[in-house]
């Protein structure tokens, strides 16, 4: 039986470390190793330049992404977009959504959107675009939401002060369906 304490010989020493076999590249037998990159990523049509961790190989430089890499980095690109363009955060959008006092299915017809869009926002699993964060900040003017609600038949639960405040606007007020005008409101017969 070998001495485990015993001195390496000579030849043995000046071999190259062991490298596990998942950190190999199977097709020329490379090692991987980490670094990151520039790379240049769009989401909902708008572009930002990212920082990438990339595993590449020493001998043909093929990179690849570790798997938990993969949902971080999606994560980040998200972030920057939204940084980089001014678009609202997943906290702001249900910040909103919470104040009108609305379901996110209720969130999404205020919106004109299919239901279950906004919640996908709220979770970051999707971002929203430029056209949609804008429809989110009109939303945010009591006034203007109030107005969408009657629109859309959606019932917002606004505090006291909040419906105190509003008053509707005269293109808002309806008669047998058809939009009418202040002064045709006020001159129709009771």
């Amino acid at each position: 039986m070998t001495d485990p304490h015993a001195a390496v010989p000579s030849s043995a020493a000046s071999l190259p470390p062991l490298v596990p076999f998942v950190d190999r590249h199977a097709g020329c037998g490379g090692v991987f190793a980490g670094t990151t990159i520039k790379k240049t990523e769009s989401m909902v049509g708008l572009t930002v330049t990212v920082e990438r961790r990339v595993l590449r190989c020493s001998k043909c430089e093929t990179e690849r992404r570790a798997p938990e890499h993969i949902e971080g980095d999606y994560l980040t690109t998200m972030a920057v977009i939204r940084e980089t363009h001014g678009l609202l955060t997943h906290q702001e959008i249900r910040r909103t959504r919470e104040s009108l006092g609305v379901t996110p299915d209720e969130f999404d017809q205020l919106l004109g959107l299919p239901s279950g869009i906004s919640k996908g926002w709220e979770t970051q699993r999707h971002l929203q675009n430029s056209r949609a964060d804008a429809r989110i900040r009109a939303l945010q003017d009591v006034e203007h939401a109030a107005g969408v609600a009657a629109a859309t038949r959606v019932t917002l639960r606004l505090t006291e002060e909040e419906r105190a405040a509003f008053k509707p606007p005269a293109f808002l007020r309806r008669k047998g369906g058809a939009a009418v005008s202040a002064e045709a409101h006020q001159e129709a017969p009771q």
